[in-house]
């Protein structure tokens, strides 16, 4: 059995997930958590990680691999000619591997450069501005601010603070 990409209606993920699983095949929904902020309001919220895709495991032999171009919130299974193009095996593994075990694919905070300005989304210090110094071991990060006249410098953690 292999993996296959399937392309679903703009914002449908989840229905066509639902749908698949119902007729029987085995679906996996890749989802990662982002932080969205609006109105001086800050929320985490997991979306999928390929908005538009899912995948399906599946074998073209034995399965009725057809009825899910039918199937509620589904555009096509991505082809390319009659038979549906499988995904990288390896490229499978590797991203099953980095999910964690609330269902989510870990992000990676490679993004964060030393000495770019950051926000702190979160804490006591929470929608101030101020240049990573540090990138810390445990998932930490070091902050330098600017407090009544002073420069200080603070630790806090990866997933409080995002680039600005």
């Amino acid at each position: 059995m292999k993996w296959y990409a399937v392309q679903t209606q703009p914002n449908r993920e989840h229905l066509a997930m639902l749908h698949l699983e119902r007729q029987g095949f085995d679906v996996w929904l890749p989802r990662i958590e982002r932080i969205i902020r609006h109105a001086r309001q800050i929320k985490r919220v997991r979306r999928p990680l390929f908005p538009g895709y899912l995948f399906i495991n599946l074998d073209l032999e034995t399965a009725r691999w057809r009825a899910i171009n039918g199937t509620v919130g589904v555009s096509h299974i991505v082809s390319f000619g009659q038979l549906p193009s499988f995904v990288d095996s390896a490229f499978m593994s590797a991203l099953k591997a980095s999910e964690n075990m609330d269902g989510l694919v870990e992000a990676d905070h490679d993004d964060l450069k030393l000495g770019q300005d950051v926000e702190i989304l979160s804490g006591p210090m929470a929608g101030k501005i101020g240049k990573l110094l540090r990138l810390d071991p445990g998932n930490r990060v070091t902050v330098l601010l600017q407090m009544l006249g002073h420069i200080v410098h603070g630790q806090i953690g990866r997933d409080a603070v995002v680039g600005a």
